[in-house]
């Protein structure tokens, strides 16, 4: 059951208590607010609950641990909260967690969008999940979620991590709008993979040439020091 179908069921939070929100910097302050939410029941308000279980999860006063006890007891839970709790585990390199967690998530019926891909293809990146990490290639295809920036930078990104450069550069030459990210993951990976001219090659063609991660003579030298 989606979030907009039970949204005549629960009784919504009012602008106070979604003020009171946005002034927690401290764990103790939402605990406070979330406490004030469930007895008034707007606890159920998946608006309120997705700001709290962010909070939780991913702010810089973060409790990962507490924000997962809060979306298991949650009775409605949207995309975004799907999405802001396989985050925090991507984020605590949870990765293992942050995978099963999707898996549930597309399991009980909601279906992914460009945001929990994007999480899924770093967590796939980090443990090297071959299968799976193709798997949600296929679905983002499916989906049509390919020419969203941060995906296709994901994608390149863990086809290149796990050296199979031929798959990266497929997914480097069907995009459009190509970023310094997208230009680095690909350069990065030839070079990871001791294909130094490639790289040299792409570096050159790439239009900015101070690439976020390294400047122009820095990987000038570190190509040199891989070959």
């Amino acid at each position: 059951m989606s979030g907009s179908t039970v949204a005549s069921t629960y009784i919504k939070a009012t602008k106070g208590s979604l003020f009171l929100l946005d002034q927690c910097i401290t764990m103790i302050q939402i605990k406070q607010v979330q406490c004030h939410l469930t007895v008034t029941a707007s606890l159920l308000d998946p608006h309120a609950a997705g700001r709290i279980v962010s909070f939780c999860a991913v702010s810089p006063n973060a409790d990962v641990s507490y924000a997962y006890k809060l979306f298991l007891r949650l009775l409605h839970r949207t995309t975004f909260i799907w999405n802001t709790m396989i985050k925090a585990f991507v984020e605590t390199n949870q990765n293992t967690r942050a995978l099963s967690l999707c898996k549930k998530m597309v399991q009980i019926g909601f279906r992914p969008n460009n945001y929990t891909f994007s999480f899924v293809l770093r967590a796939c990146t980090e443990v090297c999940e071959l299968s799976l990490g193709a798997a949600s290639h296929a679905q983002v295809i499916k989906l049509g979620w390919e020419s969203y920036d941060f995906v296709r930078n994901g994608l390149i990104h863990f086809y290149a991590s796990c050296s199979l450069m031929d798959s990266a550069r497929k997914v480097f030459d069907m995009g459009v709008n190509r970023d310094v990210i997208t230009w680095t993951a690909l350069i990065n990976g030839y070079v990871k993979c001791g294909e130094v001219g490639v790289a040299q090659q792409l570096f050159d063609q790439m239009p900015e040439k101070e690439c976020g991660f390294l400047e122009c003579d820095d990987y000038r030298a570190c190509a040199s020091w891989v070959a």
